[in-house]
């Protein structure tokens, strides 16, 4: 999963689809189709016609080995393995394809929810008077940064990694047209560091 900014709020790209959400993290809408450029169309036109000529080719090896190495006979063996690895390999596909759309959907709102309740406990933890007190990189550790990175380590308190299962918080400062990091879980992160929005 990746978080991107867009001039109306945050898109959220998943494996299968894109999640447009608002400023207030409410959702916005979904892409989940998109329509390739013709050189892409092409490229995927020339790759799947390699794959079906190298199938050809392989069908045409088998072939050639049954009839001229083997004089056409065929053990039981493998007339079992060739029986049962297609019919095995069938079931497996149709068995993940299952579980995937049962639990997507599922995680896809489990996902929008903790979401929406991060950033509405965030908005409500946020001191709005000490976040506009700080200025610059010398306010660093001083009061009020002190005070709101207090609250927000409150959003985790006695969770460890593994519970966090990736989330992590950021505040960001919007001022004069431009997003500043202000505090990150990533200490490596520097204070109001501008955020680079993507293009494209």
């Amino acid at each position: 999963m990746d978080v991107k900014q867009t001039p109306s709020g945050f898109a959220v790209v998943l494996n299968d689809r894109i999640l447009l959400l608002s400023a207030d993290l409410s959702p916005a809408g979904q892409v989940s189709k998109a329509v390739l450029d013709s050189r892409t169309l092409w490229d995927r036109r020339l790759l799947w016609g390699v794959f079906w000529l190298g199938l050809l080719l392989l069908a045409f090896s088998i072939r050639f080995f049954h009839i001229h190495v083997l004089e056409r006979r065929t053990s039981l063996f493998l007339k079992q393995v060739l029986a049962t690895v297609p019919a095995i390999l069938i079931a497996m596909i149709v068995l993940s394809n299952f579980i995937y759309n049962s639990f997507s959907a599922r995680m896809e709102t489990q996902m929008q929810r903790e979401l929406a309740l991060l950033a509405r406990n965030g908005q409500n933890l946020i001191d709005g008077d000490r976040l506009a007190r700080l200025q610059s990189p010398s306010d660093y550790r001083n009061e009020d940064y002190n005070a709101i990175r207090a609250k927000m380590n409150f959003l985790f308190e006695g969770e460890n990694s593994e519970q966090r299962q990736g989330l992590y918080s950021t505040l960001y400062k919007y001022e004069d047209g431009q997003i500043y990091i202000v505090m990150d879980d990533d200490d490596g992160v520097n204070m109001f560091k501008p955020f680079e929005k993507k293009r494209g």
